[in-house]
């Protein structure tokens, strides 16, 4: 097995972080201009005076006895109570998005150089995590729901590699918990995590491995009893999240809700924008578009069009490989029956919370495939270029009206 130093010289990830820094400087430059308030500064502002409600009025609150809530997980806003305590309810979305793609970047290198050999470019396929998906949009896009899936990211691509290394159950419990409690549909990553401990080799008696899971399990169980508390203080139930009494206002949405806030209906739907949905053509569209004479899909698009190369990750085989494709199905199964396909979006934002398991999956599949070093660096660019056009769209630069955005 060879290690990230010897894959990706330190020097390479020197330039991997000024690389990001720059793209965060021009984009928070231009998007920070008139920012304003956004939900997890609510909630965190709530916090600091001591209440869980928010105001009523507010976009997307759930309401209970005239008093209104976001359905959202608690951590993000947890993580921005010392920015909110000093500087007001004005800071944006980006400054959370930003700072998880940051703490994701050195897992996900990880996750890229993981039992791969040195001619792998490791630079490209973390170029590719970055900036090949909806990562990066979600990261910078000013809206608390893509702010959300990055913090995800960062805790999950954490927490396997510790998991593949096979040590750090407890902290990877607490990573898990994190998650969780920013997005429940993370917590489902606690079952590939368990079998990767125990399917790590061990002298001793079979006894011992179970003791890492317990330890992740350890972990993870005091999130998700906080969780529970913070429900049942709000929605009555420590299993009313409140988005089944999210006050929505799109007739088509209530529809859906209607047959179920999860339900197996809702799966051909969410696997079609997963998969293979594909962006707006003039011919599709009562009003002409203008040039290019195509845009995205504010309802999402597929993975065959945004990351095509991620369905290298069919031709991974072997014990761990299929671990870690459960992985994808635990973290995703909750979004795949839910009712909403998490319209407006580039992508599939829902499908970002597996992209750690997703990466590894795909760097698996490309080397047993022995997909060549063109092949990988033509879906690279078409990745890149795809999602450098969704995130000038979601930016409003072009095409999206800004207020999507915001």
């Amino acid at each position: 097995m060879t290690t990230s130093s010897e894959t990706f010289p330190r020097l390479r990830v020197a330039a991997a972080y000024a690389t990001f820094f720059t793209l965060l400087g021009i984009v928070m430059a231009v998007r920070l201009h008139g920012v304003s308030a956004n939900a997890y500064t609510q909630m965190a502002t709530s916090f600091l005076a001591g209440r869980l409600d928010v105001a009523a009025n507010l976009h997307d609150v759930a309401i209970v006895a005239g008093r209104g809530y976001y359905p959202f997980g608690p951590v993000p806003a947890v993580l921005v109570l010392a920015l909110v305590a000093g500087f007001g309810p004005g800071v944006p979305n980006t400054v959370i998005g930003a700072a998880a793609l940051a703490t994701a970047i050195p897992a996900l290198l990880r996750l890229v150089t993981h039992d791969v050999p040195k001619r792998a470019s490791a630079w490209w396929w973390l170029l590719a995590a970055v900036a090949g998906t909806p990562l990066l949009m979600c990261a910078f896009a000013d809206n608390p729901y893509y702010a959300a899936h990055v913090v995800v990211v960062a805790c999950l691509a954490w927490a396997l590699v510790l998991a593949l290394e096979g040590r750090g159950a407890l902290g990877v419990g607490v990573l898990l918990g994190l998650a969780a409690a920013t997005r429940l549909d993370a917590a489902g990553a606690f079952i590939p995590i368990a079998l990767l401990y125990l399917n790590r080799p061990s002298e001793r008696w079979a006894t011992a491995r179970w003791r890492p899971v317990v330890a992740v399990g350890a972990g993870l169980t005091p999130f998700l009893l906080l969780l529970g508390w913070y429900n049942a203080v709000r929605f009555g139930s420590p299993f009313e999240s409140g988005y089944a009494l999210q006050n929505i206002q799109y007739p088509w949405l209530i529809a859906l809700r209607s047959q179920g806030l999860f339900s197996l209906r809702h799966v051909p739907e969410n696997l079609y924008y997963f998969l293979i949905a594909g962006p707006i053509v003039a011919s599709r569209v009562a009003a002409p578009l203008g040039f290019p004479w195509i845009v995205p899909s504010e309802w999402g698009m597929g993975m065959l069009w945004t990351s095509p190369w991620l369905l290298l990750g069919v031709g991974a085989r072997g014990r761990r490989a299929a671990i870690i494709a459960l992985g994808v199905l635990a973290v995703l199964l909750p979004s795949l029956l839910y009712y909403g396909v998490g319209w407006i979006q580039f992508g599939y934002r829902y499908g970002l919370d597996a992209l750690p398991f997703l990466l590894l999956l795909a760097v698996w599949g490309a080397r047993r495939l022995a997909v060549g070093s063109r092949t990988l660096l033509l879906l690279f660019i078409v990745a890149l270029v795809v999602n450098a056009w969704g995130d000038l769209w979601m930016m409003g630069i072009w095409g999206l009206p800004r207020a999507y955005t915001g």
